[in-house]
């Protein structure tokens, strides 16, 4: 990605105007030149994008820095392009990726559902049967992140995401 803030992120970004998390974005500046639009895409983009120069800074500094020296305004709330973010970081991720995060998700959520559960007489059986077959589910997981992290599939060790540049994809 070229992070040239000086320029219009719209002029050198056409194909992403289409997008409607973006369009929202766009179509909420009614200036000629969509100045403010360019400038909050590219706040977007310095915060997730994994070429930024911020990418390595933890989140909360990266977001003071941006709101303080980028946009000029320590109130901007991020929050309010929640979709917006949430499709950059689906752009970002290649889709094996996404996949096996839904799945650890997932698996998340039925670590928690077993642990709400009370372990007595009515419940023992079913709660038996859950924790015996955790472990082949999370051998599954597993093993298919390690697929994916020797096929150079965008994960590397420690679960951090090769970057688009590294995947060869600009």
């Amino acid at each position: 990605m070229i992070f040239d803030i000086d320029v219009n992120f719209w002029s050198i970004y056409k194909d992403l105007k289409i997008v409607p998390e973006f369009k929202a974005i766009l179509d909420s500046d009614k200036s000629k030149d969509k100045n403010k639009a360019s400038t909050i895409m590219w706040a977007l983009f310095m915060l997730y994008h994994p070429e930024s120069n911020y990418a390595n800074a933890p989140m909360k500094d990266k977001m003071m820095l941006i709101k303080k020296d980028f946009l000029k305004d320590e109130n901007f709330d991020f929050e309010q392009y929640k979709e917006a973010i949430d499709y950059i970081k689906k752009l970002l991720t290649p889709k094996e990726v996404q996949l096996l995060n839904d799945w650890l998700s997932k698996l998340e959520q039925r670590t928690e559902f077993i642990a709400s559960i009370k372990y007595d007489v009515d419940t023992a059986e079913m709660l038996d049967s859950l924790l015996k077959s955790t472990e082949p589910i999370w051998k599954g997981y597993e093993a298919t992140k390690k697929r994916l992290q020797d096929s150079g599939a965008g994960i590397t060790k420690g679960g951090a995401e090769e970057s688009i540049s590294e995947k060869g994809l600009i």
